[in-house]
């Protein structure tokens, strides 16, 4: 057996970086605790991250977390993933994490932590931009990231979107 021992790995090529299969190569995010608001029963675009792979072999660790809060007791976000145009959770997206907290005489909306991690194989070498998505399950309602509905302009959260990708 052999054993290697460097105190420098240097890439062959300037800015191709060194590619380790199963290693995190980059990482990329995006984060923020503006308060945006959506009334929208379509899915709305909050937070996004463009990242291009090195290999077509990579795959891609999304982490997406968005604290949301409402105007309406019983409704829920609609919590999706999309690479480009294209929703990359399961169910189209459509993902109700939970019902929210507030009380059915509308005095309380409290907000609550929307969260999914998903690996992706996007096979491509091109820049790419991943969206942390949100819409209503109830017209007529609204939806606040980053702060209950009822404090306006006022966060309570940092909202965040971060990729990683993983060499294949």
């Amino acid at each position: 057996m052999s054993t290697l021992f460097v105190d420098t790995i240097n890439e062959k090529t300037t800015n191709n970086g060194v590619y380790i299969p199963g290693h995190v190569l980059q990482v990329k995010e995006t984060k923020s605790t503006a308060r945006t608001t959506t009334s929208s029963t379509s899915y709305v675009d909050f937070l996004t991250v463009s990242i291009t792979p090195s290999s077509t072999s990579s795959k891609i660790l999304i982490d997406a977390r968005l604290y949301v809060g409402t105007n309406w007791w019983n409704n829920r976000s609609k919590f999706a993933i999309a690479r480009d145009s294209t929703i990359i959770t399961g169910n189209s997206g459509n993902l109700w994490p939970w019902q929210y907290g507030a009380d059915s005489s509308n005095s309380l909306y409290e907000f609550m932590l929307n969260t999914v991690i998903l690996l992706d194989s996007p096979a491509t070498t091109s820049a790419i931009t991943y969206k942390a998505q949100l819409a209503n399950q109830n017209s007529g309602t609204t939806l606040a990231m980053n702060g209950n509905y009822q404090t306006s302009g006022t966060s309570y959260g940092q909202s965040t979107i971060i990729v990683m990708e993983i060499g294949g």
